[in-house]
């Protein structure tokens, strides 16, 4: 009996567990969006916004964000857009992923803060209306539902001044009950079209949890009603705020020579003691063009067959994902 209960139990475990922790609320904020027009925005995004990681996050893990509505009865107002991004990079708490359409483009991507593809993004762009809006992130393994149902919900913005008591627009949403503004929240009152953390605060906050305060407490944020700031370079560095080791020494350690290639490069880790575990090649769209697993030090690695561009090296060593960019002539 004692043995087919611990079977049981096992199955229940194995079926409900999929490799990566659980989102919770709070786990994620935001720290700037901007909804302006192409010919405001001279480089930076337009309908973009910035999440703020409050937790690690492992490559695979996934995070939906949509701009539907939710309405005071429970559940998500239909006919916007949702996009599910799913990261191939590992990344720690504090790291801004930078989220929509790029310098006026239609082109949809998710980048770090150092400018690198951050993930793989499935659905469609998400329409930022300039009259104002809200979004919201959840788990799309959690999807809430209805009132009874929001334990997939993460974080939210409304950009359209104080939550509406009900949505009855494509740019009015009530807030869902689980939310709090200033707690994992966050409303800009009155509407504008582009906002971020101000950079007056960056270093307003000593841990993740006053972090999360300070992100969701909108006389932390600036706002502009005219131009859109430019998000590819998030103006504040939480990760050197809360003292995260970078691991730059590995970073170092690793090289890849030559560098642009021809036909074929050298994978060269340094004498620190450390091995390389795998190498994974991504297209700069975030297509995984080359996976090699296992790998030993000085690997030749061949693209001859690839076409000329800019590709992402990301090489698996001492428990950290290290990123380098690769030019194929």
């Amino acid at each position: 009996m004692k043995q087919k209960l611990l079977f049981i139990l096992f199955t229940i475990l194995t079926l409900s567990f999929n490799g990566h922790a659980q989102w919770s609320l709070g786990d994620v904020a935001f720290s700037a969006y901007g909804s302006e027009t192409a010919t405001n925005t001279p480089s930076g995004p337009i309908d973009a916004f910035t999440i703020v990681l409050l937790r690690s996050v492992t490559s695979g893990e996934e995070l939906a964000f949509t701009e539907n509505g939710w309405f005071a009865a429970g559940g998500f107002r239909s006919g916007e857009n949702t996009i599910t991004l799913e990261f191939t990079s590992s990344y720690t708490e504090g790291t801004q992923i930078i989220v929509g359409t790029n310098g006026g483009t239609s082109t949809l991507e998710a980048r770090d803060d150092d400018g690198l593809v951050a993930g793989i993004i499935s659905g469609s762009t998400l329409s930022l209306a300039t009259g104002g809006d809200q979004i919201f992130v959840y788990d799309p393994a959690n999807m809430p539902t209805s009132n009874a149902n929001q334990s997939g919900f993460i974080a939210a913005i409304h950009m359209n001044g104080d939550w509406d008591a009900d949505s009855t627009s494509a740019t009015t949403s009530a807030q869902p009950t689980v939310f709090t503004d200033g707690v994992n929240s966050i409303s800009i009152a009155p509407e504008v079209d582009s906002a971020r953390v101000s950079m007056s605060n960056c270093a307003n906050f000593s841990d993740i949890n006053t972090l999360r305060t300070m992100l969701n407490t909108a006389s932390n944020w600036e706002t502009d009603n005219t131009t859109a700031y430019d998000q590819s370079t998030p103006v504040c560095d939480f990760k050197q705020t809360l003292g995260i080791e970078q691991a730059q020494p590995l970073v170092n350690a690793v090289r890849l020579t030559p560098n642009p290639v021809q036909n074929t490069f050298s994978l060269i880790m340094g004498s620190n003691g450390n091995s390389i575990d795998k190498l994974e090649v991504y297209s700069i769209t975030g297509q995984n063009v080359l996976r090699l697993e296992p790998i030993s030090n000085n690997t030749l690695v061949n693209m001859s067959n690839f076409r000329s561009g800019i590709y992402l090296a990301k090489i698996y060593a001492a428990d950290k994902v290290i990123v380098k960019k690769v030019i194929k002539q």
